[in-house]
């Protein structure tokens, strides 16, 4: 009988392995794929597989960014958590990225939107 955290470290995975693994929805899996911003995937069949070492990769990069949630944000820029929302329902301020339900923004995103604010 195969235990359960045996299918993260399989070499290849499927998406519910992947999602198990990262901690988020099988439907996010889906739209990052859909935005070309998650983890290189195939097919095999009609299935979705993901390679344990291409995953591995691609966390290492995204780890490597340091995401504040729109609390930190606020407090960083000096600007409120009201002010963040409306600015990303206008697609104005710093970029963000959308993790699961939850919003991050990068700290160099915050630091190039202050220097553009400046000038």
């Amino acid at each position: 009988m195969k235990r359960q955290n045996e299918d993260c470290c399989a070499p290849v995975m499927t998406g519910e392995d992947l999602s198990r693994y990262l901690g988020v929805p099988v439907a996010t899996l889906y739209a990052w794929r859909n935005k070309r911003t998650g983890p290189n995937s195939g097919r095999d069949g009609r299935y979705l597989r993901y390679m344990r070492a291409e995953v591995d990769v691609w966390l290492g990069f995204h780890s490597c960014v340091a995401l504040m949630s729109p609390a930190e944000m606020s407090h960083y820029l000096r600007y409120s958590v009201a002010t963040l929302r409306n600015w990303r329902s206008r697609g104005e301020g710093p970029g963000y990225a959308r993790v699961g339900k939850h919003i991050r923004y990068p700290r160099e995103g915050a630091d190039a939107f202050l220097t553009g604010n400046a000038a």
